[in-house]
């Protein structure tokens, strides 16, 4: 079984910008209310973004991460190793989310985090209420996160 309170030490902390508060793993107080906070996000909770679900996972060799942040919904991300490549980032349920645009801010700050962390892949699975123009936002950000990462 994987020590929890080790795995979820912060390596390291990044500021976005200037109006946002740097992403960071939760702390042990954070950890004993994480369930708490993942019912009162806007959406009342994923059973996927649950420390009870993260328990399962561990089983099938993940990592539970829990990432925190002001102006950030608490979410829960379930780490890999992949052989020869690194470190892989799945975020079933989340990041949580009230809109694209919401979600696009979400995911953005993630990914950015996540290569502090030397994550080599991020893969999130964002709870959206489906709407005229959805899908169309989620490709056109897709090609343009694709296009910035080919320029760095």
């Amino acid at each position: 079984m994987l020590d929890q309170q080790s795995s979820n030490r912060p390596a390291s902390t990044l500021t976005v910008n200037d109006t946002d508060a740097p992403l960071r793993f939760a702390n042990e107080a954070e950890l004993l209310r994480w369930n708490g906070s993942i019912e009162a996000l806007h959406s009342g909770g994923e059973v996927w973004q649950s420390r009870e679900y993260a328990s399962t996972k561990r089983f099938q060799r993940y990592v539970d991460r829990y990432v925190v942040g002001d102006s950030f919904p608490a979410t829960l991300v379930l780490e890999r190793n992949v052989p020869f490549l690194g470190r892989w980032w799945y975020v079933p349920g989340g990041p949580d989310a009230t809109d694209t645009d919401s979600m696009l801010e979400a995911a953005g700050r993630l990914a950015k985090f996540a290569r502090t962390q030397g994550v080599f892949l991020l893969n999130i699975e964002p709870r959206l209420s489906e709407r005229q123009g959805l899908n169309s936002s989620v490709i056109a950000a897709r090609v343009c996160a694709r296009r910035a990462h080919l320029a760095e």
